[in-house]
């Protein structure tokens, strides 16, 4: 779906790999965003609800801001999850629908992610492809996490997981 996008917009953490090339091929611009304002996103997402605003601010820092257009595509189903950064995606304003598609090019709706919801953690902790496509009903606003920083988070604060 050309000239749909998912843009990352701020990110306190380097969006750049070594060779200082941006990591995720769509990203158009990057703009830090403050930790406090980082915490007030995280606040957003029903799964970090339980956590203190001290302990959101330790953890700001791993979590970036993405935008995306209606009918923009996250994941293609069949797409490995080191091409996109093993991300897990929390979902904080808008709809995507999660759809598989079968060999002839019928689809199916697996799942409707609305804000709060998180999506693609199997796939980004396994590195196994996605078994189905992300992709916006509308357009929004989501939070990243690495699989990596996930699992370090699941571990100093196990009352989210």
């Amino acid at each position: 779906m050309k000239g749909h996008t998912l843009t990352m917009i701020s990110c306190l953490a380097a969006p750049w790999d070594a060779q200082g090339d941006v990591q995720a091929p769509d990203l158009k611009s990057t703009m830090p965003l403050s930790t406090s304002s980082m915490v007030t996103l995280c606040q957003s997402v029903h799964c970090l609800k339980s956590l203190t605003l001290q302990q959101l601010e330790s953890v700001a820092d791993w979590f970036c801001k993405y935008t995306f257009t209606r009918d923009a595509v996250v994941f293609y189903q069949q797409d490995l999850p080191a091409q996109t950064g093993h991300k897990v995606y929390f979902l904080l304003q808008g709809y995507i629908k999660l759809v598989k598609y079968s060999s002839e090019g019928e689809s199916t709706v697996v799942r409707l992610v609305s804000a709060g919801e998180f999506f693609g953690l199997t796939s980004a902790l396994s590195g196994s492809a996605y078994p189905f496509s992300a992709e916006a009903l509308t357009s929004g606003v989501a939070l990243t996490l690495s699989a990596e920083h996930f699992l370090q988070l699941i571990h100093r604060f196990p009352q989210i997981s």
